[in-house]
């Protein structure tokens, strides 16, 4: 079973696991602190049994104050979908997704990559369980002024 990106959904974690390939997975899996299993599906399971339950509060509690903001974006967006452009205007900047390499494959993901997937998607299944803990994000503000200053 699988999902269309464009369709702007994930059901579920579980699929979107499976979209991932094992380097991918391995990559994720090493932020459990776990011993990473070598089948696919036994690397998806530890995922998915990390975030399980009260570990989700937990994981989330552990990310930094941006991880946070982002997770809190797309858990309140109707869309489930973190906009970074969005982000980057409200916030000043971008959440840490993690170090990037010259290639796809050097990519080393940080702890806010167990929360959103492809296309910084949030699966559905997640979305409705943080939904319960996860605080509404702050609203946009323009700064604004009584006087235009003397020069601009």
């Amino acid at each position: 079973m699988s999902y269309d990106v464009d369709e702007g959904i994930i059901p579920t974690l579980e699929l979107a696991l499976d979209s991932m390939n094992v380097d991918e997975l391995r990559k994720l899996a090493a932020l459990t602190g776990q011993k990473v299993p070598s089948r696919k599906a036994d690397i998806a399971a530890l995922i998915v049994q990390h975030l399980a339950g009260e570990r989700l509060r937990t994981v989330w509690e552990g990310l930094d104050e941006l991880q946070r903001a982002a997770v809190a974006e797309a858990v309140h967006s109707p869309s489930s979908q973190f906009y970074s452009g969005q982000f980057r205007a409200k916030y000043g900047g971008d959440p840490n997704w993690g170090s990037e390499g010259k290639y796809r494959s050097e990519r080393t993901p940080s702890r806010l990559c167990l929360f959103l997937y492809r296309g910084y998607m949030l699966p559905a299944d997640l979305k409705a369980r943080l939904l319960n803990f996860v605080p509404a994000p702050r609203q946009a503000a323009i700064a604004t002024v009584d006087r235009l200053p003397p020069t601009y």
